[in-house]
């Protein structure tokens, strides 16, 4: 289980169990997890869509989560440079050199086909 509260929504706190829930709508599978309900953004195919998370995440400090497709697992993080943040991601040798990050190896074992990146909150402040 997982806790968490953000500064927008202080008096409530977020329970998360990492139990997983698909409902086909088409292609897409749709999380019926309660973090998703909470984001601002949901960027369903982060491996084509990297321009627009680019474009729409640059010059932003935020917070951010990736959602495991498979087994319903997710990781919460931030970053001062949102997209500066996210692009490490995307970076082969980021991935292989941090294999002490959960999500590191995480999305070098499912491969990032398989996750669904969610942005949290924007924030003005630096984490």
């Amino acid at each position: 289980m997982f806790l968490a509260s953000t500064s927008s929504l202080e008096s409530v706190s977020w329970c998360f169990t990492p139990a997983l829930t698909l409902c086909p709508i088409g292609n897409i599978n749709t999380p019926e997890l309660p973090i998703f309900q909470h984001a601002v953004k949901v960027y369903e195919c982060p491996t084509t869509q990297r321009d627009l998370i680019r474009e729409e995440n640059k010059d932003k400090a935020g917070v951010y989560a990736w959602v495991n497709m498979v087994n319903g697992k997710f990781y919460i993080g931030s970053g001062d440079c949102l997209y500066s943040r996210l692009s490490d991601y995307y970076q082969n040798w980021y991935l292989l050199s941090r294999t002490s990050l959960y999500i590191c190896r995480a999305l070098t074992k499912y491969g990032m086909s398989n996750f669904r990146l969610l942005i949290l909150e924007y924030t003005t402040q630096r984490m």
